[in-house]
């Protein structure tokens, strides 16, 4: 199941937090050499990881993080209008009813394949849970070109916000998703996730604190 991080129960996930953090410096860094965000401590950080930054993380009954990913409310700063907002065609889009996904992770385990899909699956289920609950329409996001057939196998009809544009270490493309209890479904059924993937302890802990 995946676990939802916030500022109000930060404290209880210090260890995940830190692991994710080497996680995606493993990931974006090392393997996809995103090299303006190299530092000496092995730590993949930006300036959106602050206390608004939600996580929602795949953790194992022994610590271990699987995966990954970073949901930012649009109405404070986010990587795409702040960062990539000539990937958007027109106005980037954000409000209250707005989230950017981001820093989608999972980590390579060969022994484990069929373990790591359902990770993988789990992830995007629980984004759509954690809208639904909290009042989201719509998830922004910029994904790689070469990621964009995986995405479309969810079936989530999403809106491209622009043409591919290149950056640093590739190219890229905007999108807008959805969120209804159709896309959510179909994202179940996809990637085998037939149970609810968002850790119900973990977001009723946030949402007392709140």
């Amino acid at each position: 199941m995946i676990d939802c991080v916030t500022a109000q129960n930060a404290r209880r996930y210090n260890n995940a937090l830190n692991q994710m953090y080497q996680r995606r410096y493993d990931i974006f860094v090392t393997r996809r050499g995103w090299k303006d965000l190299a530092r000496p401590d092995g730590l993949e950080k930006d300036q959106f990881d602050t206390e608004k930054a939600i996580y929602l993380l795949s953790i194992r009954d022994d610590g271990m993080v699987d995966g990954g990913m970073r949901l930012l409310p649009t109405t404070e700063p986010h990587l795409l209008a702040d960062v990539f907002p000539h990937f958007v065609a027109g106005e980037v889009p954000r409000g209250p009813n707005v989230f950017e996904m981001t820093r989608y992770f999972s980590i390579r385990d060969h022994a484990q394949r069929r373990h790591m899909r359902r990770v993988r699956g789990e992830l995007l289920c629980a984004m759509f849970e954690y809208c639904l609950v909290h009042g989201g329409e719509w998830i922004t996001t910029m994904l790689d070109t070469f990621y964009v057939h995986r995405m479309r196998d969810n079936n989530w009809n999403e809106i491209v916000l622009g043409p591919p544009t290149h950056y640093a270490e590739g190219e890229g493309v905007a999108v807008k998703i959805a969120v209804t209890r159709e896309n959510l479904s179909w994202t179940r059924s996809v990637h085998g996730v037939f149970w609810p993937a968002l850790r119900m302890e973990s977001t009723e802990a946030v949402a007392r604190a709140a």
